[in-house]
Parts: structure tokens; C-alpha cells; sequence
């Protein structure tokens, strides 16, 4: 417990011992300084009244002194030594005494006081901390909900064209077996008789020439197989060859070139050549087919993927590492659908590798970044997405050749709810939770545009994040 008195009284203690009995406190030095002001007066009037020799005298005085400097210092335990003859040094020492014991009840009393307001302040400290902890709690929930909403707003906006993404490859698994079960009902059960009545050199040159089809990956347009039959004919019947357009339109459809039919003309020239051809070209079918729904079911895995991993939210809320380049191309495959329209994507990543970060939140960033983008060219443009690894950071930028920002607006973009975009385009929460989640990563975002130029958003990221403490 702290008995020690006030600097103004102390020092005043300190002016009597010295010698200045005149010194006296003013009211606003309240109890205590009452105390005071009563040990000065009647030391001051013990001294005035010369009652003892001055030898004797100063003894008292050296005594006295010492006892207020040791009261001064907070021992209340030092009392004056009484005579109890009744005179006047013994009539102050029981003044003395009782002031001093006044003064320990003033101070103690204070203490106390003192420590009940402290422990009553301690409890509203600790009922108010508790409160802004639940504050801080809730206010998280709000932010991470906020983003949810925001992660559902977007997919609402690409479900469309996700589901024309899955769509398209559907429709050619569709075709594709389709085709298989066709040609295998209409040709297996006459292919082990073709095969059988072949001779050594006309199977080798049959399989030969599947072998050159299906080995042709590369399709070609309308035009190209229209120009190839044509050649195709011109080229056989300059070689007298037997039934030579509908040969030509069989050897088209399996990409076979002018330069490859000297390898095969013993099969063109054969009185069964058509029925070889027709089973050549509905094996490089079979072939096809097959190519076309591996291709297809890849397509839709990726998009199936990158819906999932988008639509995932991670609840435990902890930094965990990610590719950098797979986390925005997961992004784009979701925005494929509107970036085929006619928006060119031109990415430089630079081999950054890794990055610690919240993935959830970063991916919601890399969404409003390219759902901005787009809606700013109108879906026809150059979208450049550029990261860069620097000192302790990663550099990763969105630029658009769109519509700009005007500088009145870009101000504002940041702000809660400002949209330039027509009523239930947007909240305008896009770029203000993009701007939250970024700085929850340490790192800054900026921004720099020209009207019917285009815009550039940049945003930077420590590597180094680790979990707050």
C-alpha cells in the first residue's frame, strides 16, 4: 500500500525542517494540508514561547525534524517521546503525535478509496473489453459473411456461363458416343471378313493409312477439307483411279494429303478399294471420337474444378500456401465463357512460385479485378495480368485497354457502395472488400487510369505474412 504523502506536502515538511516556520498551504491542499498547517503553527508557537533553555530547545527541534522528514517519506510509525509533565513541548507532542496519526488515517483512507475505484474501473475495463472482444467477433463474422455474399453474388453471375462451359463439352461427349455406338453396330460385325480377305501387303498399307489419319491432330476448317477434296479428285483421276470423288471425299474426311496417296495406291486401285477406304475412315472415326471425349471430359473437369475451388470457403480462417498463377487461372477458367467473346488474355507470371496467403479472400480479389475488367471493355479487349516478385513482396497487375476512370471517380472507387455501374449491375462493395482484404494481407492496392485509355490495378503482397499474434 502506498502511505507516502503528496509532493506539495512532502516539500512543505521539507520547508519547516528547514527552518521556515511560516510556511502554510493553501485550502486546495484539503485534509492533509489542514494537518499540516497545524503541526507549522504549533511548532511555530512552541518556538515563539521560549519556555526552555536554547540548548534544550534546539535537541527538540533536531528531533522534530527528523520525525517530519521520516513522515514526510511516508512513516507514520515515528512518534514524538512524551514527557506527560504537561508543558508546552509535551502538550506539542501529543498535538504532533495526533496529527500524525491523523494524517495515516487521511492517507490509508485515501488508499483505500483508491483501490475501490481502482477495482470498480478494473471491472468495467474488464466488462468492456469483453464487450469490444465480442464487438471484434461479430464484426469479423459481418466482414466474412460479407465476403460470402459477395464470392455468391459472382458465382450468381457466372452460372450461365459456367453452365454453357459444361454444356458445350457435354453436347460433344454426347455426339461422340453417338458416333462410336454407330459406327460399331454398322461395321463390326463385317470387319473381321474385310480383314481376313486382305493380303499381307494390302492389310499392312490398310493399317498404314489409319495410322497416318489418326496421327493427323489437327482439323481442318469447313474450307480447308472443301479445297482438299477438290485437290484430292483432280489427283486421282490424273492417276485413272476407279470411283475417284467419292475416294477423294473418304480420303478428306481422314486428312489424308495429295503427297501421302503414292504410299497407298495399290489400296485405290483395288476392286474392294471403296470398301477399304469407308472401313479406314470409320476406324479414324472410332479414333476421333474417343480424342473428342477425353478432350471434353478434361474441359468440363477443369471448369467442375475451378467451380469448386472457387465455391469453397475455408472456415478455419489460416494462412495456407498457394500457386499464385493456378489461383488466377482458376479465376479465368470460370470466366472463360465471357473472355471468348472477344477478350484476349495476356499473362506474364514470371515463374513468383508460391505465395502465403488467405486463398479464400484472394481469390474473391483476382474475381472483382476481372469481373471489373471485363465489364469495362464490354467484353472486347486485351486483359494483361502481370505478376512480378520483388524484395519481400509480389507485384500482381490487372490492366484493361476499357472504358478508364474518370478522376472525379477514382477518388471514390474504394468507398462503400459507390458504383458507376446501372442499378442492379453491383452493390459497390466490390473494390472496398477487395481493399479490406488486401490490407488484412499487409499489402496496398493502387490504381492508375485514363479515361478511354483503360486501367491498371496493382496490388502488392508481403511474402512473409504470418498469422497475427
Amino acid at each position: 500500500m502506498n502511505k507516502k504523502l503528496p509532493p506539495e506536502i512532502t516539500e512543505a515538511f521539507k520547508k519547516i525542517t528547514d527552518g521556515d516556520l511560516t510556511y502554510r498551504l493553501s485550502e486546495s491542499a484539503g485534509e492533509l494540508g489542514k494537518e499540516f498547517n497545524s503541526i507549522a503553527e504549533n511548532l511555530s508557537n512552541m518556538v515563539d514561547s521560549k519556555i526552555a533553555n536554547e540548548s534544550s530547545l534546539n535537541n527538540y527541534i533536531e528531533d522534530i525534524s527528523k520525525i517530519l522528514m521520516n513522515v514526510a517519506a511516508g512513516d507514520f510509525q515515528t512518534r514524538m517521546e512524551r514527557s506527560f509533565t504537561g508543558d508546552t513541548i509535551d502538550t506539542f507532542a501529543f498535538m504532533l503525535n495526533s496529527t500524525i496519526e491523523e494524517m495515516q488515517f487521511v492517507i490509508e483512507e485515501r488508499n483505500r478509496q483508491s483501490e475501490e475505484m481502482q477495482h470498480q474501473l478494473e471491472v468495467k475495463v474488464a466488462g468492456r473489453t469483453l464487450e469490444l472482444e465480442q464487438a471484434m467477433i461479430e464484426l469479423k463474422n459481418a466482414q466474412s459473411e460479407l465476403i460470402l455474399s459477395e464470392k455468391l453474388a459472382a458465382l450468381g453471375q457466372l452460372v450461365s456461363g459456367v453452365a454453357h462451359e459444361i454444356n458445350t463439352p457435354l453436347g460433344a461427349i454426347k455426339a461422340s458416343i453417338s458416333t462410336i455406338l454407330s459406327i460399331l453396330e454398322t461395321t463390326l460385325p463385317n470387319f473381321a471378313d474385310f480383314i481376313s480377305n486382305l493380303n499381307q501387303n494390302d492389310r499392312k498399307l490398310f493399317f498404314e493409312l489409319i495410322d497416318t489419319s489418326i496421327n493427323r491432330k489437327t482439323g481442318l476448317s469447313t474450307r480447308e477439307a472443301r479445297s482438299l477434296r477438290k485437290e484430292l479428285t483432280i489427283n486421282l483421276k490424273e492417276k485413272n483411279i476407279v470411283d475417284a470423288d467419292k475416294k477423294a471425299r473418304l480420303l478428306a474426311q481422314m486428312t489424308i494429303f495429295s503427297k501421302d496417296i503414292d504410299t497407298i495406291i495399290p489400296i485405290l486401285t483395288d476392286n474392294k478399294s471403296l470398301d477399304a477406304l469407308q472401313f479406314a475412315y470409320k476406324i479414324t472415326e472410332l479414333f476421333r471420337s474417343s480424342r473428342n471425349i477425353y478432350t471434353a471430359t478434361e474441359k468440363s473437369a477443369k471448369v467442375v474444378f475451378a467451380l469448386k475451388s472457387y465455391s469453397h470457403f475455408d472456415q478455419s480462417g489460416k494462412l495456407r500456401e498457394i500457386n499464385l498463377e493456378n489461383d488466377i487461372e482458376t479465376v479465368l477458367v470460370l470466366y472463360s465463357n465471357q473472355l471468348k467473346q472477344g477478350i484476349e488474355v495476356v499473362r506474364e507470371f514470371n515463374s513468383v512460385g508460391s505465395l502465403t496467403c488467405y486463398p479464400d479472400l484472394l481469390s474473391q480479389v483476382w474475381t472483382n479485378l476481372i469481373h471489373n475488367a471485363i465489364q469495362a471493355m464490354k467484353n472486347k479487349g486485351i486483359l494483361y495480368i502481370t505478376a512480378k516478385k520483388g524484395e519481400n513482396k509480389i507485384v500482381i497487375t490487372f490492366k484493361d485497354n476499357g472504358e478508364g476512370i474518370s478522376d472525379e471517380n477514382r477518388e471514390k472507387i474504394f468507398n462503400p457502395f459507390f458504383t458507376t455501374r446501372e442499378r442492379g449491375e453491383g452493390t459497390g462493395l466490390g473494390l472496398d472488400i477487395v481493399r479490406k482484404i488486401i490490407e488484412k494481407h499487409k499489402g496496398r492496392i493502387d490504381v492508375d487510369s485514363e479515361l478511354g485509355v483503360g486501367s491498371s490495378f496493382m496490388v502488392t503482397i508481403p511474402t512473409t505474412l504470418t498469422e497475427p499474434t
